[in-house]
């Protein structure tokens, strides 16, 4: 059993109750009428302890109470203070008052029921019949039928409750019968047992006492989940809604409510499950749906548990050896918990969390610990239970950034591991020996042998036994044999039956008196097991002569080895699982490896430092040092920067990429091809001929691979197909071509099975990779590879880069070809793999897209859609099979006996099916009900006995069964067969020694498995895990998966049948679905080669979007900088606070005050940034900010909040008033509409001056009731708009009841305008109402009341009332381009504000901006290249290049508004109409609309550019596109190196030169003989990368330029012949015309 610490999410909500009921009761459900301390009676354990070291900083201390768990995991609180928290788990009940109230309302409950009891028994000992007793029981005040009461009398008489002599006293083991004596009632009450549905409900009466008295005593900040509720509830309202509307308003009677809740309940989950439920499971159905579904983290539970043999030792020890081992496990907890707090919790700030902080106090933990398994068997183990609340070092509570602790898990499991082993050792001086287990070594403690560690795991009963007994019961209730269906219901009930189920909780002394007696048992059955102090002093003997032995030796060689080799060993281990890797797997890889070494920390720290430092030194940096400016304040402890998480840093090392540069070599490098043209084309002649006579054609994909594989000149060449492409039938023509030309071909898979069926379809020799490898690696056996020969290798995904070198290099020293197949979409490498993908993204592949394995083409046309998301439209890959009725779902045991059902009715039809699983426990429990199912229909024989298997299941003659190991000694069928793993077999005889005689179900050959072997490598057989079933091709295939299955392994599930291939879904509590099957969607893409990681790396550190919210938050530290003089201007202006009358409000007095000191106490308070924030957004829309903190400071003193309580948090007092503040001067500012609003102040002092001078005071007739009106909330909206806003409130408060902060504040704003709408309404007068509306513009001035020289002095003292507002400094609006990117992605106000000129803060802002401006222009380039569907809305790039720009600002720009949106990469719209409407039209957008409407509009501009441009000059090619794009990337490059303090691009270039190259070899010589640290200068991982691709594209170019030239050279040598001719004629002619000389010659005189 594995050593291990495991990370599990808890929900917030009821989740904890696993923790005080079934967790705290040993992993078992607390019986109902037991308390939670009961539990914990043995060595004072309570019932949960604290652990962390931010309890101890809050004061808590002693038990952790339900009212605890209550308030840390089943509710959600916002960000708070630290003086909150601690009132907040102070001020709950004591643990004993708590279980006070439960044991009150229990008990209460029980005599009630008692009484009930009583009533009933009594009438029925006087003879009453049912009727007649429900009928009085009716009278005295309990109604009931007559069937109720014949169901109380059947639940009485099974718990033994009587009143007559029958009546048993229990006394401990003893029974009394007190015979012919009758109970009184005082008696009955009190012996009185109750029922089962009693114990639930007193149990639930003493839950509700539990919530009253939480509610009583709970902190006011404590939110509950609560929702407006789920679709059940909506659906179940509309239908009580449509009953009262059919019946006059009548509200449904409780029959008909249960008829409504059963009917919409039933039809939900017909709709989202796809199958028709059973009673009880509609039952549950409805109750999970009548309650909304908690989505919040509360928490993270951690598990730790020791290997089997501690818990072993632990459980039969003595008391001492208990006592140890159990300090050792609680050490070991306690050093990963520092662990945890001072290197892995981090919590996150920001918008979205951008940015990931320290943690100040550490981490809230409860802990639980258990001492058994669910089979009773001992499992000592713990329950760490984090709530998911920190401290920052900024002094604010939010939740963990579960990231970190996710990435930490194995690092942290290993330290577990280690110290817990280490501890052991330590205390007890027992000693631990590494034993392979699946291929891994576990560590278990020396002397408890196997044997003993299977002997103690979990045991299962008979189960032929049980399915006997459910059977018959089933006979004697119904009379009848249980038909198919019925028979593999009650199988179902057998294998449940017969699992171990969770014993009552006992103590630990109970515990080890029975593990005693089950160890004395085994001795006597000759599995020798000793017990207490025996078991001590065995396991001390055993571990002395294994430290002298073993041990000592180990250590002395671990020291003698030199540092490098140990690194070498860590490095390889790290580079067989992944091909990169993180610090926090150099951690762990380290630990485990001196684990093996017999080392530990306290003895060899030293010596581990060294190999884990040296392991760091000599890995190969891949991540990008985050050089960008970065404000002090936004910096860790540590000094980097809090925008990069602290396990960015990302390795591989000189193998890995070697390995990955040799396979792109292979696939480029030109080799002689296997096969000739000629010969390719007559063996595809024969294949055509062979398909025209079944009637077929040869498939154009396929021939085209098989050209590939055979012609093709490469030396490396990878195929890839779908499932069910037709991958065989392709490369066995490749075959025929190739063994025509006198190669031959040889076979290698990944599995010995996959190799079989190789040898089998393509006739061809084939074995193991693994195989191959070792014997050419060892030399122990000849490898049969020669010149000329083509190395095929099947399902290449499955095969590790390191091995996928090693064939390459087998081949090169050979002279042989490689040729890979397979799909990368499906499952892949165990290890570092991803070698199929890196080629066909580099080099490219041969591509098979047409499938043929499936009869039904849409279901062809299915697959394709799982296989990978789509380039264009929305990603629903499982839409087709749930309109087709192939997605059921469910919970876990009806979709396991769905799944059987369908699976026996496809093979009692004949059809050859198959069964998979996601999980083993899964397939374990499909293997169980087929078992059982079998044993019922006789196919299984249980009279020969059975033999263990594996993993607790047992194995009888009939039985199908896998083997899991390859036993190349284990031979059978005449020897062309051996024992393979995946194989199936059949049971034919069973041996006393644990042997099995089996024949295999495919050859026939029989073969006898040592009982070893059996033990450790068989399995039933029924159904398959995902990975198994890889490979395979059935008639149908039935798939159960979960939320952990992933994309490629729904794929592979969903691909093995011909005929019919069905998914069930397995349902956790409160999970969809769609939910589910949309996890399995987004679960894609998995481990990446190093060149992926390295594109990866740059990308995301390039990325736009985060770039700019970056810039945004640094923006928000700006405000903050240039807010604080606002603030403290305006706080400084107040002298003193009006003190008012408590019941009429008035202002009775004035208090001093001291608006520095408390200036400073707001910016010193964790609010003060929210508050920066709103007096910025105030700043903006041009109010003076001094103005309006000065205003919210003088209304009352901050040592009181507005509720009169004493405020903590002065910054959130001040951002409260200016809240509202804000909002008033917002709507007042507003109203462009007001009459004089147009008129400036000078302006209308003139006016009112002037008016004064003309006209004539009037008499003072005038009855103005509330001269200072419009200081009320909303006095100045006009009444029509007023009345609209309080429509739109009253919706949001509806929509927002659940919300108890935001619920309080909109309530107070609509208490407010129905305030203002009364005092319209009923408290003024005419004149006052009239003179109101002309200052807001809602009817003129008539002149009849009043004068001009009113209404101007009116609007001139609400003007003196209004915050002032404040003159802007000039900014560009926000459609202008500055740097390169506009306003609306970009703003830049608070980085061009004065007040930031020259400083730091400003100088980052500017230097980001820049950036993101000349990354603009390199993004929009490469997405010219890359040309993502979405991108064609664009049009093409303009040759201008001044319009070019344009067109890669305007992509780029549109890029980061859909990746801060999430919007897939397959949505054609390039601003998706979500991101452009407006929420509410009749008002002005919002910034995020603004933004998409201004990229909408920039969108289609930038096309119309395209396409007049594109009239005068032609648009740029692809190919101009490209080469533009890594223009730009390299200059971009040149840039970032010499922010970054690398070799610029100029170096990378010159690497390409033979010198440069001799030279890098050098560097790497002289690192890999001693120098640790990279030289200085060396280019990056990434730079190399860069220089090989450049140097491949040369390369291939160069070919391309010499085919081309000689192509030109053979059509010239086609004409060269006949030019030949030509001038031999010519030549000819001219040596007979100079052979008859000129006539004048003749005449001449000779010479």
């Amino acid at each position: 059993m594995l050593c291990m610490m495991t990370v599990h999410k808890l929900s917030a909500g009821d989740g904890y109750k696993y923790y005080t009921h079934e967790v705290a009761s040993g992993d078992a459900l607390r019986a109902n009428d037991r308390e939670l301390g009961d539990y914990y009676t043995v060595d004072g354990m309570p019932p949960g302890q604290w652990i962390g070291t931010a309890p101890e900083a809050l004061g808590l201390s002693g038990e952790v109470s339900e009212a605890h768990m209550h308030t840390l995991f089943g509710q959600r609180f916002t960000p708070i203070e630290t003086m909150e928290v601690k009132e907040m788990l102070h001020g709950l009940p004591e643990f004993d008052d708590y279980m006070d109230a439960y044991n009150t309302a229990y008990e209460a409950y029980k005599a009630h029921a008692a009484e009930r009891a009583w009533e009933i028994l009594t009438r029925a000992e006087d003879g009453l019949s049912q009727q007649e007793i429900a009928h009085q029981m009716g009278e005295i005040g309990h109604p009931m039928t007559q069937k109720t009461v014949s169901n109380y009398l059947t639940r009485y008489a099974a718990v033994g409750n009587k009143i007559t002599s029958a009546q048993a006293e229990h006394n401990g083991e003893n029974t009394v019968q007190n015979e012919g004596k009758a109970l009184t009632k005082e008696e009955f009450i009190e012996r009185y047992r109750l029922t089962p549905g009693e114990i639930t409900a007193a149990h639930n009466a003493g839950k509700r006492a539990h919530n009253k008295l939480y509610r009583e005593q709970t902190a006011s900040q404590l939110h509950p989940e609560y929702g407006a509720g789920t679709d059940f509830t909506k659906r179940v309202s509309e239908e009580i809604a449509r009953h009262r509307r059919m019946h006059d308003g009548a509200e449904p009677t409780k029959a008909q409510m249960q008829e409504i809740r059963f009917r919409v309940g039933g039809e939900l989950y017909r709709a989202e499950r796809g199958i028709e439920p059973t009673h009880a499971q509609l039952r549950q159905f409805i109750a999970e749906n009548s309650k909304k579904h908690q989505t919040a983290i509360a928490g993270f539970d951690l598990v730790f548990t020791p290997s089997k043999s501690v818990s072993i030792a632990w459980g039969l020890g003595d008391k001492q050896l208990r006592k140890d081992i159990e300090a050792a496990h609680e050490h070991a907890i306690q050093d990963v918990v520092r662990h945890l707090e001072s290197n892995v919790v981090m919590t996150r700030r920001g918008h979205n969390g951008v940015r990931q902080i320290d943690t100040k106090s550490g981490i809230i933990g409860t802990k639980f610990r258990h001492y058994d398994s669910r089979a009773g068997d001992p499992n000592l183990h713990d329950h760490v239970v984090i709530a998911n609340r920190v401290e920052g070092a900024d002094d604010k509570w939010s939740s963990i950034d579960g990231r970190t602790l996710y990435q930490y898990g194995v690092e942290c499991s290993e330290l577990y591991n280690s110290k817990v082993q280490e501890y052991v050792t330590n205390l007890t001086g027992l000693q631990f020996e590494p034993r392979m287990q699946t291929g891994k070594p576990i560590h278990e403690i020396v002397g408890i042998s196997d044997e003993m560690v299977r002997a103690f795991s979990s045991r299962r009963g008979d189960i032929s036994a049980e399915i006997d007994k459910v059977k018959e019961k089933f006979v004697a209730d119904n009379g009848y044999e249980p038909s198919e269906k019925q028979l593999i219901k009650l199988a179902q009930q057998a294998t449940l039956a017969t699992r171990p189920a969770k014993s009552e909780a006992r103590s630990l002394e109970d515990l080890h008196t029975e593990w005693v007696a089950a160890a004395h048992a085994l001795s006597e059955h000759g599995v020798h097991v000793p017990v207490d102090h025996q078991l001590a002093e065995s396991l001390k003997n055993a571990s002395l002569n294994y430290e002298q032995s073993v041990l000592q030796g180990a250590r002395q060689e671990a020291y003698s080895t030199p540092l490098e080799a140990h690194t070498d060993a860590v490095l390889s281990r790290l580079e067989e699982a992944r091909s990169t890797w993180r610090r926090t797997h150099i951690n762990a890889e380290t630990t485990r490896y001196v684990r093996e070494l017999g080392l530990n920390e306290t003895q060899d720290r030293g010596l581990i430092s060294s190999i884990r430092q040296s392991a760091v030194e000599d890995s190969l940096p891949l991540h990008i040092k985050d050089t960008r400016l970065t404000p002090r304040e936004y910096l860790r402890k540590d000094g980097t920067s809090q925008y990069q998480r602290i396990d960015s840093e990302l390795f591989t090392s000189e193998r890995v990429l070697a390995a990955e540069h040799k396979i792109l070599d292979a696939a480029s490098r030109a080799v002689i091809p296997a096969s000739t043209v000629d010969f390719f084309e007559l063996a595809a002649q024969k294949r055509r001929t062979e398909l025209a006579v079944q009637g077929h054609t040869l498939p154009a994909g396929q021939e085209a691979m098989a050209r590939a594989f055979a012609t093709s000149d490469k030396f490396l060449v990878v195929g890839i197909g779908a499932a069910g492409a037709g991958k065989t039938s392709s490369t066995r023509l490749a075959v025929d071509a190739i063994e025509a030309s006198g190669n031959r071909v040889i076979g290698m898979a990944p599995t010995a099975a996959a190799a079989d069926v190789m040898r089998s379809e393509m006739r061809i020799n084939a074995d193991t990779v693994d195989k191959f490898l070792t014997d050419w690696q060892s030399g122990k056996a000849s490898v049969d590879v020669r010149p000329g020969d083509v190395l095929l290798v099947d399902e290449a995904g499955m095969i590790s880069t390191p091995k996928m070198e090693k064939i390459l290099t087998l081949a090169q020293e050979r002279g042989a070809l490689v040729r890979a197949l397979g799909d990368y979409r499906q499952l892949s490498a165990v290890g570092s793999g991803g070698a199929l993908r890196l080629v066909d993204r580099e080099i490219g592949a041969v591509h098979l897209d047409e499938l043929f394995r499936f009869k039904n083409p849409e279901e062809a046309a299915a697959t394709l859609s799982l296989r990978e998301p789509p380039l264009v439209g929305t990603d629903k890959p499982f839409e087709w099979y749930k309109d087709n009725n192939r997605v059921v779902a469910g919970d876990a045991d009806a979709m396991i006996e769905d799944v059987f059902r369908k699976y026996s009715a496809d093979v009692n039809a004949g059809k050859q099916s198959i069964m998979i699983a996601s999980t083993n426990e899964t397939v374990t429990r499909l293997n169980d009900l087929a078992q059982a199912h079998a044993i019922e229909h006789g196919q299984v024989s249980t009279g020969a006995g059975a033999v263990a298997l594996h993993n607790s299941s047992r194995a009888h003659v009939g039985d199908t069964i896998v083997t899991r190991k390859n036993a190349r000694r284990l031979i059978v069928n005449s020897g062309q067969d051996f024992v393979k793993n995946g194989d199936l077999w059949r049971v034919t005889d069973l041996h006393d020694d644990g042997r099995i005689t089996a024949q295999h179900t495919g050859h026939g050959g029989k073969v006898t498995l040592p009982a070893g072997y059996v033990q450790e490598s068989v399995e039933l057989g029924y159904a398959a895990t995902i990975h198994r079933a890889q490979g395979s091709t059935v008639d149908t295939a039935h798939a159960l998966v979960d939320a952990s299955t992933d994309r490629a392994g729904a794929y592979v599930a969903l691909t093995r049948g011909r005929e019919n291939n069905q998914l069930y879904v397995t349902l956790a509590n409160g999970e969809k679905r769609d939910d589910v099957l949309d996890r399995i969607t987004g679960a894609y893409e998995r481990d990446l080669t190093v060149h992926e990681s390295v594109d990866q790396l740059r990308a995301e550190h390039r990325n736009i979007a985060s770039l700019i919210a970056q810039h945004e938050d640094i923006s928000e530290l700006a405000v903050q900088k240039v807010m604080e003089p606002y603030l403290m201007e305006g706080m400084s202006r107040v002298k003193e606070h009006p003190v008012r009358d408590k019941d009429s409000g008035q202002i009775i007095d004035h208090t001093p005050a001291n608006g520095v000191e408390d200036a400073k106490a707001v910016l010193a308070s964790p609010a003060w940034p929210a508050l920066a924030h709103d007096m910025g957004e105030a700043y903006r829309k041009g109010i003076d900010p001094a103005a309006l903190v000065e205003r919210a400071y003088s209304r009352r003193p901050l040592e009181a909040s507005d509720q009169g309580a004493e405020a903590k948090d002065y910054a959130a007092v001040m951002q409260w008033r200016v809240e509202k503040l804000n909002v008033n001067a917002q709507k007042v500012h507003e109203m462009a509409e007001r009459p004089l609003s147009y008129l400036s102040d000078e302006h209308l002092a003139r006016l009112v001056d002037q008016a004064a001078q003309r006209t004539q005071p009037m008499a003072d007739r005038l009855e103005i009731s509330d001269a200072w009106w419009f200081t009320n909330p909303y006095a100045l909206v006009k009444t029509d708009e007023l009345m609209a806003m309080r429509s739109r409130t009253f919706k949001a408060l509806q929509a927002n009841e659940n919300d108890g902060g935001l619920y309080e504040k909109i309530k107070e704003n609509l208490g407010d305008m129905d305030a203002e709408v009364q005092r319209r309404r009923w408290e003024i007068s005419g004149d006052q109402r009239e003179l109101e509306q002309i200052i807001r513009g809602e009817r003129p001035r008539s002149g009849h009341n009043f004068t001009l020289h009113k209404v101007l002095s009116e609007e001139q003292k609400v003007r003196q009332h209004l915050i002032p507002t404040i003159d802007l400094p000039e900014t560009k609006h926000t459609e202008q381009i500055q740097n390169g990117i506009s306003g609306h992605t970009l703003d830049r106000f608070w980085e061009n504000h004065p007040n930031l000129n020259n400083t730091r803060l400003g100088t980052i802002l500017h230097s980001r901006s820049r950036e993101i401006g000349q990354l603009a222009q390199v993004r929009g380039a490469q997405l010219a290249a890359e040309k993502p569907e979405w991108v064609k809305q664009l049009g093409d790039v303009p040759a201008n290049k001044k319009l070019a720009r344009h067109w890669y600002r305007v992509a780029a720009e549109t890029e980061a508004l859909r990746d801060k949106y999430n919007i897939a990469s397959s949505e054609p719209e390039a601003v998706p109409t979500k991101l452009r409407t407006q929420a509410k039209p009749h008002e002005a957008p919002t910034t995020a609309e603004a933004r998409g409407q201004f990229l909408h509009a920039q969108v289609i501009n930038t096309h119309k550019r395209s396409t007049m441009a594109s009239h005068k000059r032609t648009p740029r090619t692809e190919t101009e596109n490209v080469h533009l794009a890594q223009a730009r990337d390299t200059l971009q490059r040149t840039r970032e190196a010499q922010r970054e303090g690398q070799p610029t691009a100029d170096m990378v270039m010159a690497m390409l030169s033979p010198e440069q190259r001799k030279k890098l070899q050098q560097l790497r010589a002289s690192r890999a003989a001693g120098g640790r640290s990279q030289e200085k200068g060396q280019p990056s991982v990434e730079q190399r990368i860069t220089a090989q691709r450049t140097q491949r594209e040369t390369a291939k170019q160069k070919l391309a330029r010499l085919k081309a030239q000689a192509q030109k050279q053979l059509n010239e040598s086609k004409q060269k012949p006949q030019r030949g001719q030509d001038e031999v004629q010519q030549y000819l002619e001219r040596t007979r015309a100079m052979d008859q000389p000129a006539p004048q010659q003749q005449r001449g005189p000779h010479l």
